[in-house]
């Protein structure tokens, strides 16, 4: 993709409505999408983390640390766990 691209959908991320995850508030603060409302852009983002993601290890609130695939673009980082894309600051 080319910078332009990127720009692009890091502008069409930005003028989505994304949900606060309320419930994680506290211990993993982020905001999620999901496919029904977003069917175009959960479907983007998802090809983007595939194509593009860098394997990292997460540890949840339960000490449990497994592989997750982030996608960094602008000042966020995006994830998806069907049937939801998440994002976070970095």
């Amino acid at each position: 993709m080319s910078d332009t691209d990127w720009k692009s959908l890091e502008e069409h991320c930005d003028s989505v409505k994304w949900i606060w995850a309320k419930t994680y508030a506290k211990t993993a603060p982020h905001w999620y999408i999901r496919y029904k409302e977003q069917p175009y852009l959960y479907e983007i983002l998802k090809r983007m983390i595939e194509l593009h993601g860098v394997e990292e290890e997460y540890t949840n609130h339960n000490g449990r640390t497994y592989p997750c695939v982030y996608l960094y673009l602008g000042k966020y980082k995006y994830w998806y766990m069907n049937p939801v894309i998440n994002k976070a600051e970095k």
